[in-house]
Formats: structure tokens, sequence, C-alpha cells
């Protein structure tokens, strides 16, 4: 059995990287003696988001496909289907929501499913973590995050292209002020 682990630098900094594999939740369930049964794939990387056609803003957003980077979910679908997964697990939405609205994020989403489900591969979207209140652009994203997790969290709308919710990045020690300082970065105010 095959699952596949997708998102950005949350998850890995590179796919399939073989140092500080210590550092994220990506490579601690991989590694896990437990789940030895399955063969885990670590795809993500870092700035990763979404992609797919062109969506309207804001801002207007481009075409992924064949950008600069490569470095969109659907640009690495084929690579990650490649691996026969019965799972994929892809926890973006940081990157998305940090330029692009909420609709823009779920039309990605409803974009990019579909082949997924057609090949009878199970999507569980997983919310990013919010960013810490010191965070520059805190003011512009947390109404984003906000918005896009109660999405994900509303079975009637994630329906439409995911098969589960993951809500690791409502964990609440990511906004209780007694707690974030030791979960997010206080070098960056983004990352764990």
């Amino acid at each position: 059995t095959h699952m596949v682990i997708e998102g950005d630098s949350q998850t890995s900094t590179t796919p399939d990287q073989a140092t500080n594999r210590d550092a994220f939740y990506s490579y601690a369930y991989a590694d896990d003696p437990a789940n030895a049964a399955v063969t885990v794939h670590v795809r993500a990387q870092a700035s990763r988001t979404i992609g797919g056609p062109a969506f309207a803003g804001p801002p207007v957003e481009g075409p992924d496909v064949g950008s600069p980077t490569g470095n969109t979910l659907v640009d690495r679908r084929g690579d990650d289907m490649a691996y026969g997964p019965r799972l994929m697990t892809a926890m973006l939405g940081s990157n998305d929501l940090a330029t692009f609205s909420v609709a823009n994020t779920m039309a990605k989403w409803l974009n990019y499913a579909p082949t997924l489900r057609a090949a009878g591969i199970k999507l569980a979207v997983v919310a990013p973590p919010p960013y810490h209140p010191a965070h520059a652009a805190y003011a512009t994203f947390n109404p984003r995050w906000l918005d896009y997790v109660a999405r994900l969290r509303d079975p009637a709308v994630r329906a439409a292209f995911a098969d589960y919710y993951g809500p690791l990045g409502e964990h609440p020690d990511f906004r209780d002020p007694a707690t974030r300082d030791t979960t997010i970065n206080t070098g960056d105010f983004i990352h764990l």
C-alpha cells in the first residue's frame, strides 16, 4: 500500500529529503515503525502551491503548468500518481492564501481533484497552520485562513474535491498565546 504526502515547506524542504527529517510531521509519520505496512512517499517541496489554469484573483493568476518553477501540485500530479497511492494528503494553502483569495484557492482544488478521484486515489486536504500574530501579513492572511478552514471543515463544501479533512493546522497550540511562540517559528512567524 502506498501513500503520498504533499505540501509546502511546512511538510518538507525537498521531496524525499534525507536530512533534517525530524523537523517535519510528514517524516515523523513516514518513519514511524507503526506505519511499516504503508510505503509513504513525502513529495512536498518548499513554496509549493496548488496551481492550475488561470483564475480571476485577486490578483489574476497565470497558468502554472510550464511555470518557471514547475513547483505546483498540478505540475507534480502525474509524478505523485505514478506511485500508485491509495491516499494522498496535501497540507497546502499558506502560499496560495498569502497571495490569492480563498475562492481562488478553492477553485484550484476543484480543478485539481477530479484526476485523482478518477484514478481511485483518496484525497485528504490538511489546513496549514495560521501565521503568528507578529507576522507582517497576519492582518491580511488571518481572515483568509479562517475562511479557508471554515470551508474545509464543511463536509458539503469539502466533498466536492476531497474525501477527508485533516485539521492539523487548527491545533490549539498555534493560536494559544501561551504556546504559539514555542510551536510557530519566531524567526519567520510562519513555519513550525
